[in-house]
């Protein structure tokens, strides 16, 4: 991928963490990390300022910085709303459809839209922040431009989404990152215990949705409670089996699509999670390949800057 010249701040700002890189190029010349848009609209605190406060020192000895941001900063909770592009999409639609923003002290700032879609169930479905990952993955994987492709960005929204000959035709979330956290934090599952998950209790809990079938997970969720009272099972191996059921559910509810798409499964994420995500496929019959998620957000972020530069 070739990249552009000159310094310039890529940014991925979601609602739990901001990471910024100072790049020259492909080269990444510094990193920093900040507060996600969730602590700091509950504190009051505006993106505009917060902005320019964490490049501050990049500025300092560099001078006038450009900057690219994807995420959740460009949706209605963050600097701007910077919209959605309706699939199918490349990745040159998205960089033609970055906004402007202006920062507090004047400095232009670009965001990344995030992308819309009628999703693989038939109702409306949006991602913000994983299209600039795909376009990485896509950067980072050239085989992924030709053909069609399963990806998978498992996260507190999980999104598998359908590549074709480049572009993302159509996607589907599934809430169950979310749905794990509030279930171990808020349900008598596990009496708010929150234990490290064990690997051998999510491997229990993926083969357990697989023999019983995905329809059953409101019924099999209730054995994270009843296997530690019959059973003996432990807190972690409960915490685990919990996460396996439900990614195990996850997976099965979104196989059919794996046969839609030649190949194995591609992971976007952190490589913590992309490593369970694969894990769990293999239960299911699929093979998986993973991308580091940062690594696919920057590349992505990268690519998009040098398409809006060529078509300036």
């Amino acid at each position: 991928m070739a990249g552009g010249s000159g310094l310039l701040v890529l940014g991925d700002w979601g609602t739990s963490h901001l990471r910024l890189w100072l790049c020259d190029g492909d080269s990444v010349l510094d990193t920093r990390a900040g507060p996600g848009l969730a602590p700091l609209n509950a504190a009051g605190h505006r993106p505009a300022e917060v902005f320019v406060a964490e490049i501050s020192p990049w500025r300092r000895a560099h001078g006038a910085l450009g900057a690219l941001l994807c995420g959740m900063i460009g949706s209605n909770i963050g600097w701007a709303d910077a919209g959605y592009v309706a699939c199918p999409a490349a990745p040159q639609d998205l960089a033609d459809a970055v906004i402007e923003v202006t920062a507090s002290d004047g400095a232009h700032c670009l965001i990344v839209p995030g992308l819309a879609c009628s999703g693989l169930l038939g109702g409306p479905d949006v991602m913000r922040g994983e299209e600039t990952q795909i376009v990485g993955a896509l950067a980072l994987l050239p085989g992924l431009t030709t053909g069609r492709h399963l990806l998978c960005l498992p996260g507190t929204h999980s999104k598998w989404a359908i590549v074709e000959q480049g572009a993302t035709i159509a996607f589907q979330t599934a809430l169950t990152g979310e749905l794990f956290a509030v279930l171990q934090a808020n349900s008598i599952l596990l009496a708010r215990n929150l234990m490290p998950a064990s690997d051998e209790g999510f491997d229990e809990g993926v083969a357990r949705v697989r023999d019983a079938g995905p329809e059953h997970v409101l019924q099999l969720l209730f054995e994270t409670r009843s296997r530690q009272l019959r059973l003996g099972m432990t807190p972690a191996h409960a915490t685990g089996f919990l996460s396996g059921l439900l990614v195990g559910a996850e997976i099965a509810a979104m196989a059919g699509l794996a046969t839609a798409a030649p190949g194995s499964v591609v992971l976007v994420g952190a490589p913590p999670l992309t490593a369970l995500y694969a894990r769990a496929l293999a239960v299911f019959g699929h093979q998986a390949s993973a991308i580091d998620g940062e690594l696919a957000a920057r590349t992505g972020l990268q690519r998009l800057h040098t398409l809006r530069s060529d078509g300036s």
